[in-house]
């Protein structure tokens, strides 16, 4: 009987013997739990290079290198020998996408020697392909449990999955751009910080990164007022424990007209000297006249000084009204002081002998009258 013959009566034992495995011959099968497994002895003629085909299995001779043709197995030595069928695997693997809290996501999955449109996962749809990925899945807002199943001719193993969300980030934002005004002669000026945050896990704070991270407030929200000083812009800093979430900048100033001194916003420093003038008396040598002057935003001490005497100092004060004898005539200059500022240009002081006299070096005089006598 020639090889093909022998492979024909094969197969049409095969045929014949749906419920058992498709074996020739006499050789004898057992079904294990991952197939068949075909031992000897097996019996001439039937042995003589017989085929064999086991529906779902792929089969190799144990120890040997025989392998298969058109589906069916040809052991290289038919009479003797063991063949195990080699059971197919069906497996599957899936993933999620991340997903924050709110969200929604996708699950993914592959599988090996599943039949096609097989797959199916739980709360989402059947027929699915062997491989692919789903649309979206969401919102998620706890865990959820999903299950990708697929079947095969190795079986129907499915990939479990636990999609939990992740926690939305924290966030906080301060009021800002905020800003306060300091007014004249005063040294600081009150601000509102105002600032909220969601989502946070650990102890909010607002820090003052111009003072060493100092904390200015603490809180998840909050509303807090300060006096600010000296003028300037500071930056305070929000933290979700040790996580930064944002700036707020705050700006301080003087008032219009005024500026910083040291210790206040200050105007600038004013005065003046009133001018005035008296008139020497005929046959005196001197008058009386006041000098008055006023002065503000000052910040040293003021003086009346005489330009005219090297600028020695005639007052002190802020103000006054003092009356002093003026010789000879002349115009006399006075200035005013802040410290070693000079405030405004000063004043003149008129002194002169009364009409028809004149100075004679110690006093006002008439003109000389000549008197005869007879």
């Amino acid at each position: 009987m020639s090889r093909t013959e022998f492979v024909l009566m094969a197969l049409l034992v095969s045929g014949l013997t749906s419920l058992f495995p498709h074996v020739a011959g006499a050789q004898s099968a057992s079904q294990t739990s991952c197939g068949w497994v075909l031992t000897s002895p097996r019996s001439p003629p039937f042995c003589d290079a017989v085929a064999v085909e086991i529906p779902d299995c792929s089969l190799a001779e144990v120890g040997t290198s025989a392998g298969t043709a058109n589906g069916h197995f040809y052991p290289s030595d038919p009479c003797n020998g063991t063949y195990q069928c080699r059971c197919t695997t069906t497996t599957v693997n899936c993933s999620a996408a991340p997903v924050a809290s709110g969200g929604n996501t996708t699950v993914t999955w592959s599988s090996t020697n599943a039949y096609n449109n097989s797959c199916s996962i739980n709360f989402y749809g059947s027929g699915l392909p062997s491989s692919g990925t789903t649309a979206s899945i969401g919102p998620v807002t706890s865990s959820i449990d999903r299950s990708v199943t697929c079947n095969g001719p190795g079986g129907n193993p499915t990939c479990p999955l636990t999609i939990t969300p992740t926690a939305p980030a924290a966030t906080g934002s301060i009021t800002t751009p905020n800003s306060c005004t300091i007014l004249a002669n005063q040294s600081s000026c009150l601000m509102n910080v105002v600032w909220s945050t969601s989502n946070t896990t650990g102890t909010v704070t607002i820090k003052r990164p111009y003072a060493g991270n100092s904390v200015f407030a603490s809180g998840a929200s909050g509303n807090s007022p300060a006096a600010w000083s000296p003028p300037g812009t500071y930056n305070l800093d929000l933290y979700d424990g040790s996580a930064y979430l944002n700036t707020g900048v705050f700006t301080a100033s003087c008032t219009s007209g005024t500026s910083w001194n040291g210790s206040i916003c200050a105007a600038p420093a004013s005065g003046s000297i009133t001018p005035n003038s008296c008139t020497i008396a005929a046959n005196a040598n001197s008058c009386t006249m006041s000098v008055a002057w006023t002065s503000s935003n000052t910040s040293g001490t003021v003086t009346v000084q005489r330009a005219y005497a090297g600028n020695s100092v005639f007052a002190t004060g802020i103000s006054g009204n003092n009356a002093a004898t003026w010789s000879p005539p002349g115009t006399y200059h006075m200035d005013l002081y802040d410290g070693s500022t000079k405030l405004g240009s000063g004043a003149d002081f008129v002194v002169s002998c009364t009409s028809g006299t004149s100075w004679n070096g110690s006093i006002c005089v008439g003109p000389s009258v000549n008197v005869y006598f007879n």
